[in-house]
């Protein structure tokens, strides 16, 4: 079959067989007497292995080494095995990366009342860093490569002197919080409490008593 229809049949387009072609993933086709290169249903069969192990995640340098594997007789399936469980386990790295990454993002959210000024934003003050802060970046790794503790970004958050009817101060870090968006609120002794995140409600229940302010 001529180029054109080979990749049709494999469903990708003519430039991404030429480029999968210069990058040894496919050998060079043989040639009819008229010039034109021709594929055989091998060919398709193996750019489909390729684009298979792509949407796995495998890069192009790790699916040629596959393809050697295959193509080496009396290759054991021990060198698959260890390729695909180093994949897992960077699949599982990059998981953790983008778990880690929404978990920022949802404290960032719970800490904004989402009405005020902008240069009170918690989410502004966390994202221009350590002038309004102490202690590590809620946002940022330490240098040793560990996860920073998890912390209220409040922390970063300048204090905002206006307050209106529909705020309360958080009982835990003193922020101003909208009553009326906030997602976390607690009663104690008949008294209802506000706070600006998911971890100064817990702090606060855990002391069982609000801080002293």
């Amino acid at each position: 079959m001529k180029i054109g229809e080979f990749a049709q049949r494999v469903g990708v387009g003519i430039d991404t067989v030429r480029y999968y072609e210069r990058q040894g993933l496919l050998p060079l086709p043989m040639r009819q007497l008229s010039g034109y290169r021709r594929f055989e249903t091998k060919d398709v069969a193996r750019l489909q292995f390729v684009r298979r192990a792509k949407s796995l995640g495998f890069t192009l340098a790790e699916i040629r080494e596959l393809l050697a594997l295959l193509g080496s007789r009396g290759s054991d399936m021990a060198g698959v095995k260890a390729a695909t469980t180093q994949k897992l386990a960077d699949v599982e790295a990059k998981l953790a990366e983008l778990v880690h990454i929404r978990d920022l993002l949802q404290m960032l959210l719970d800490s904004c009342p989402g009405r005020g000024a902008v240069e009170c934003c918690p989410i502004v003050n966390a994202l221009e860093g350590e002038k309004h802060m102490s202690g590590p970046h809620p946002l940022e790794k330490p240098s040793d490569g560990t996860t920073a503790p998890q912390r209220s970004c409040c922390s970063a958050a300048r204090t905002c002197e206006t307050q209106d009817a529909a705020s309360a101060v958080d009982p835990i870090c003193g922020m101003q919080v909208n009553i009326e968006t906030t997602q976390h609120h607690a009663e104690q002794s008949g008294v209802g409490y506000y706070f600006c995140s998911a971890q100064c409600r817990q702090q606060f229940l855990e002391s069982g008593a609000p801080a002293a302010r």
